[in-house]
């Protein structure tokens, strides 16, 4: 009832699947009757906006063209969640939230933040990790963690262990404080969700998967 979750296919290196039939099948569920209080999320391959590798690049400006302003701003979007670009970043755009988790294989590239007025890069890091999403019917809360010792390429697969993985950032806002790049976002509580990776894919040597 407080949350609706859509993706979007915009590997454009591999076919040209985000195009206009695309855009408006997702428009008609995204835009239609429902309750308007729900946050609503929107994730695929290719950011909208982003600082670093790839940043900008002809897929990017494809990307943002076809899905900004059809998708995220119209249909009310709060969260855009993407990877392709290899490292984490949170922006604060104007109307909504980027974030990017890239950085579970392999982590590559500079910063390089965007100057427009309405952009807000609230944390750019290239190391290996994952990030968690948390949300309730009024508040959310974005958490990014750093997997120390994580090698690209390693010999070994390993579970990486508990005091490797720390907490780098975190976010907190409430519905009307997304997508307000001008204002400092709300203190985080103490309480963070819990951090260690269950499951054997979690890895040392490829990266920690994202956890979105």
């Amino acid at each position: 009832d407080w949350v609706q979750i859509h993706a979007v296919h915009t590997d454009t290196d591999v076919r040209r699947d985000l195009n206009g039939m695309q855009v408006e099948s997702i428009r008609r569920r995204l835009c239609g009757a429902g309750n308007p209080d729900r946050w609503k999320i929107l994730f695929g391959h290719n950011p909208v906006y982003n600082s670093g590798h790839h940043g900008n690049d002809g897929n990017e400006r494809r990307t943002r063209a076809l899905i900004e302003e059809p998708l995220i701003r119209q249909c009310g979007v709060h969260f855009y969640l993407a990877g392709h670009a290899h490292h984490q970043e949170h922006l604060t755009v104007r109307g909504f939230e980027q974030i990017i988790q890239g950085a579970a294989g392999k982590s590559k590239g500079s910063n390089n933040p965007r100057r427009e007025s309405h952009v807000q890069q609230r944390f750019f890091s290239s190391t290996f990790g994952f990030a968690i999403l948390s949300l309730d019917p009024t508040s959310a809360r974005l958490d990014y963690y750093d997997v120390t010792n994580t090698r690209e390429k390693a010999d070994a697969v390993t579970a990486p262990l508990p005091d490797e993985i720390v907490v780098s950032y975190s976010w907190c806002g409430t519905r009307d404080q997304v997508g307000q790049p001008t204002q400092p976002p709300t203190p985080c509580p103490a309480e963070r969700p819990p951090a260690s990776p269950e499951g054997p894919d979690r890895t040392r040597g490829s990266g920690t998967a994202a956890r979105l």
